[in-house]
C-alpha cells in the first residue's frame, strides 16, 4: 500500500513490463519512501522497488497473474528521485534497472547516482576476490561477494568488462576503485584503475621507472608502490602516486634497504598511516608525513607472524590469522603488544585444515575467506574491544560461497 500521506501527491505514469517477466512489489518500497519523505522534509515523492520472484508469482498472491504494466510515480524533481533511489541496497540495482530505461541510466551513472549515495552515506562495503583455477589457468579473474534473497552469500564472476589480470596482488582498494600497478614477475610501468561502480577500467599515468611491484598501500590521498628493479643487481625502490593530481614522485628508501635483497608483498602492511616492512629479519616503519624511517623491535620478536599474507588492519590494529595455532592474533602499535582475539575457537578450529586463508577490513569488521577441499567459505567477524585491551570476536555469518579448485591472489573491500 502507498502511504496515505503520499497518495494525493502522486503523478502517475505507466512503465511497460515484458509480458514474460513476473513482478512483485516489495514492502521495502514503503520503507524507502517513508525514510526519503522524512529526510527530505515532506518532499512530494515516492519510489517503488520492484523485485522478481523465483517461481514467477507474487509473494502475497501466488495465483495472481503477472501484470503487463505497472503503475509507479512520476517524480517532480530528478534530484529528489535520485535521493530516494540512492537508499536502495546495491543488491537490488539490477532489478531497479529493469523497471525502465530512466531507472537503468540513473543506476549506471557513477557521477550522479553513486556520488549521491556517497553524499548520503548510503555506500556499502563490497568484497572483491582475485581467484584462479589451479587446474586450468594461471589467469586471475575478479569475483564479487553477493547476498542472496535468502540472506546467504555467494561469489559471482565480475562482468566481462574487467580484463584478465596477471598481477592482482599489486593492487589496492581506495573508496570505490581498485588501483593496479606494474607486475610481480617482470618489470613494467603499467598502471590502471578499475571503477567498481561501473566496472570500467581506465589507464593511469605510467610508473616513471619500470619495476617489479611487490606492495601497494594507500595513505592520505597517496598510493605507495614498493618493489625492485634490476640495475647492477636488485635495487629496492618506492614510488608515490597522488590520486588527485595523478602525478608520480620518488620516495626515500632506507639506505640498508637498497641492498640487493627482494621485498616481498607478503611482508608489508599499512597501519596507523605508517608502512611496516619486514626485511632481512627486521621490521622497518615508514612515516610518510615525516618522510622518516624507524625500526620496530616488537614486530621483530619470534611471536611476529612470518608474513602478513593472512593479515589485515581494522581500527589501526593488525589482525593475523595464525593457522598453525588456530588463533586470530592482534597487534596494537600503540600498546606494542600481541594478544589473541577471544571467542573464535570454534570457527578457527574448523578451518585448521584450510588450504589458504585471507582477511580484510570489511567496514569495521573483519572478513575471513578460506578454502577447505574444493569449497571456498567466507565469514564476517565483528570485533569488540573490552576494558584492559582484550578483544573479542563474534561470527556474524559464515557461508559456503564458491566451489572449485581455486587459488587466491588478492582479497579487497571497496565502498560502492
Amino acid at each position: 500500500m502507498v502511504p496515505w500521506f503520499l497518495t494525493p501527491l502522486l503523478k502517475l505514469f505507466t512503465v511497460k513490463a515484458p509480458a514474460d517477466v513476473p513482478w512483485k512489489f516489495n514492502k521495502l518500497a514503503t520503507d524507502v519512501a517513508q525514510k526519503a519523505f522524512d529526510s527530505l522534509e515532506g518532499a512530494e515523492v515516492f519510489a517503488v522497488e520492484l523485485f522478481l520472484t523465483e517461481d514467477g508469482q507474487a509473494e502475497d498472491e501466488k495465483t495472481s497473474e503477472a501484470p503487463s504494466s505497472l503503475i509507479i510515480t512520476s517524480l517532480p524533481e530528478d534530484d529528489v528521485f535520485i535521493d530516494i533511489l540512492a537508499r536502495v541496497p546495491r543488491r537490488s540495482h539490477v532489478t531497479l534497472s529493469l523497471v525502465s530505461k530512466h531507472f537503468g541510466s540513473l543506476v549506471a551513472s557513477p557521477d550522479l547516482y553513486y556520488a549521491r549515495r556517497s553524499l548520503l552515506a548510503c555506500t556499502e562495503n563490497c568484497l572483491y576476490v582475485a581467484l584462479f583455477d589451479i587446474n586450468t589457468s594461471s589467469l586471475y579473474h575478479w569475483y564479487i561477494l553477493c547476498r542472496k534473497a535468502n540472506g546467504s552469500h555467494c561469489l559471482v564472476r565480475a562482468p566481462s568488462t574487467i580484463p584478465f589480470m596477471y598481477y592482482p596482488e599489486s593492487s589496492v582498494a581506495v573508496g570505490s576503485r581498485i588501483y593496479v600497478f606494474g607486475g610481480v614477475t617482470n618489470m613494467t610501468t603499467n598502471a590502471f584503475c578499475m571503477d567498481c561502480r561501473s566496472h570500467t577500467v581506465t589507464p593511469l599515468p605510467s610508473i616513471p621507472v619500470a619495476m617489479i611491484c611487490k606492495f601497494v598501500g594507500f595513505i592520505d590521498g597517496k598510493i605507495y608502490v614498493i618493489g625492485y628493479l634490476y640495475h647492477d643487481g636488485t635495487k629496492n625502490v618506492m614510488m608515490v602516486f597522488d590520486i588527485e593530481t595523478q602525478k608520480w614522485e620518488h620516495a626515500m628508501i632506507k639506505p640498508e634497504m637498497e641492498e640487493p635483497f627482494r621485498i616481498w608483498y607478503k611482508a608489508c602492511v599499512v597501519m596507523a598511516d605508517k608502512i611496516y616492512i619486514k626485511y632481512r629479519g627486521r621490521t622497518y616503519v615508514y612515516k610518510p608525513v615525516e618522510s622518516k624511517w624507524e625500526t620496530n623491535y616488537m614486530l621483530m620478536l619470534n611471536n611476529c607472524p612470518p608474513s602478513v599474507r593472512n593479515a589485515s588492519v581494522v581500527d589501526d590494529v593488525l589482525l593475523y590469522h595464525d593457522r598453525s595455532t588456530y588463533t586470530l592474533r592482534a597487534y596494537d602499535p600503540n600498546e606494542k603488544y600481541w594478544r589473541v582475539v577471544e571467542g573464535l575457537k570454534e570457527l578457527l578450529a574448523k578451518i585448521s585444515d584450510s588450504q589458504w586463508s585471507r582477511t580484510v577490513n570489511y567496514g569495521g569488521n573483519m572478513a575471513l575467506l578460506f578454502r577447505r577441499t574444493s569449497k571456498i567459505w567466507c565469514a564476517e567477524i565483528s570485533l569488540e574491544r573490552l576494558q584492559g585491551g582484550q578483544i573479542w570476536g563474534k561470527v556474524e555469518w559464515c557461508d559456503h560461497v564458491l566451489t572449485g579448485n581455486f587459488g587466491i591472489r588478492k582479497f579487497l573491500a571497496v565502498a560502492v
